[in-house]
């Protein structure tokens, strides 16, 4: 599904710019050939992960500071087209850089199994056969969804600790699984999320997708991949993890928060076809 292919251009985006290493990695493909315009005078190319993880060293060793900001998404079917500014300082020169440039990455079962990044926009776009004005661009990242990506991003790493995001009087809602329920306000939300993580040894999750449902809805596809029952001692992914949350957002905060441990139940009561149905 190309859309996802969307978000995962931008997820390795984002770990780059946090220079998380591994987060980065795991989004290409084994044998992924990786050609950068920035980590060397004339560019670099980095064969498979092993290699990849070296780019963040040759980085360091060319730039005091680097960071890209994307400016436009272009969805290409097998092929993710950005537009971004290159943002550093240069480690030798000591010259402050802002560069516009373009990266391409081609997609694989979720996967990037290639990628290159143009110092010329115009490179990269007769490289795919293609004009600008033949291109619809996606935006970048939304405040909303930069809202909930950051929310993600800290329960990935198993943080469940802040609620910095949520409104005060939220409403927090277990739609399905072996408890739901309904809570108002922090301290009740609170409390519920400890009800449901004491059952858990470890509990660790991993978003699939984000979709931005309107200006104040957002869906989060996510699946367990870690944990283990305290009392069962079951291993998740022994049962069904593939789960969905919807968080709808009001003034930059989190004002109804619902979960699903039936991924298929959530796309379900939005309307939407459910995912063995829908193109990935």
């Amino acid at each position: 599904m190309s859309q996802r292919n969307i978000e995962l251009h931008r997820r390795f985006i984002e770990a780059y710019n946090t220079r998380d290493v591994e987060a980065f990695v795991a989004c290409f493909d084994p044998d992924v050939e990786f050609h950068s315009a920035f980590t060397a005078v004339s560019g670099a190319v980095y064969r498979g992960r092993d290699e990849l993880r070296n780019l963040f060293r040759d980085v360091e060793d060319a730039w005091d500071e680097i960071h890209i900001e994307p400016e436009s998404y272009f969805d290409l079917g097998e092929h993710t087209l950005a537009f971004a500014l290159l943002q550093g300082r240069g480690r030798h020169s000591g010259a402050d850089v802002v560069m516009p440039f373009a990266l391409v990455a081609r997609w694989r079962d979720g996967l990037a199994t290639s990628y290159r990044s143009y110092n010329r926009r115009a490179d990269a776009l007769s490289d795919l056969g293609v004009s600008e004005t033949e291109l619809e661009p996606i935006e970048p990242v939304s405040a909303n969804l930069d809202l909930v990506r950051s929310i993600y991003a800290d329960w990935e790493r198993g943080d469940f600790s802040s609620a910095d995001w949520a409104h005060p009087e939220i409403e927090f809602v277990v739609a399905d699984g072996p408890e739901p329920g309904r809570w108002t306000g922090l301290a009740r939300m609170a409390e519920a999320w400890r009800d449901v993580l004491s059952a858990w040894q470890v509990y660790r999750i991993k978003t699939d997708e984000y979709r931005e449902l309107d200006g104040s809805q957002v869906l989060v596809l996510l699946h367990a991949v870690g944990g283990r029952g305290k009392v069962s001692g079951l291993e998740l992914g022994q049962t069904r993890d593939e789960g969905a949350n919807i968080l709808h957002i009001r003034g930059g905060k989190v004002t109804r928060l619902v979960t699903y441990f039936d991924r298929d139940h959530a796309l379900a009561d939005l309307g939407l076809a459910p995912e063995g149905d829908s193109e990935r």
